[in-house]
């Protein structure tokens, strides 16, 4: 685990290997919200990374296994609501399988691949709330969007930050997430799209290091 204070109020957390995964503890004035949380290894870990702080929200960017897997633990041990999109919600819950979606199949047949070695496996949290676009969770702005999974997320502060979830990636360069994982590239296009005029400054994606910088300008 790798810990970085990102701002005053916004902790990364990177969990597994490289390039690993990021999770996101973010002070909020009733407690923390999370952004994610890994594999179904990592719920433990993210607890104790909470210190003792009151959990009152674990968001997810969307259901991939290295994002959601942690859900259940660290709801367990936290009493937080979990909160996922709707379109995703089925993924979380294990009531259906990406591979019988329409989509890319180089993506289905990749993450029934992570199912079956294990990398997928999941619980369900005992409650699970939904997102919706426009919703509001303590500072964060529901954006719904989809294309790397179909409810994929993206939460924007109202200022100049925006947790992209797999979107945008700062790996060995800036800039759309790895094509295999993403089921509908058009409509992932798209979303991407709906982040210009937003005024964002600070990008925190799901892999990589924070990106700093003028999306606007780099999305031009």
């Amino acid at each position: 685990m790798i810990t970085e204070q990102i701002t005053a109020d916004i902790v990364r957390i990177r969990v597994g290997g490289w390039p690993g995964v990021n999770v996101y503890l973010i002070e909020e004035p009733d407690g923390l919200t999370v952004v994610d949380t890994g594999f179904f290894l990592h719920g433990k870990t993210l607890a104790r990374a909470a210190g003792g702080r009151p959990v009152r929200r674990i968001v997810l960017t969307h259901f991939h296994p290295d994002h959601s897997g942690g859900c259940a633990e660290l709801q367990r041990l936290t009493g937080a609501p979990v909160l996922v999109h709707e379109l995703d919600r089925p993924f979380v819950q294990g009531t259906r399988r990406i591979e019988d979606e329409p989509g890319w199949w180089v993506t289905r047949f990749m993450l029934r691949m992570v199912r079956l070695v294990g990398m997928g496996s999941t619980a369900s949290p005992a409650r699970l709330d939904l997102l919706r676009e426009g919703d509001r969770l303590g500072r964060l702005q529901v954006l719904h969007t989809p294309g790397h999974t179909p409810g994929h997320c993206s939460f924007w502060d109202g200022k100049e930050t925006l947790f992209c979830g797999d979107n945008l990636v700062n790996m060995s360069r800036f800039g759309t997430g790895i094509p295999i994982w993403t089921l509908d590239h058009a409509a992932q296009k798209q979303s991407i799209a709906r982040y210009r005029g937003l005024g964002v400054r600070l990008v925190l994606s799901g892999h990589g290091r924070p990106w700093r910088g003028d999306l606007d300008g780099f999305l031009a």
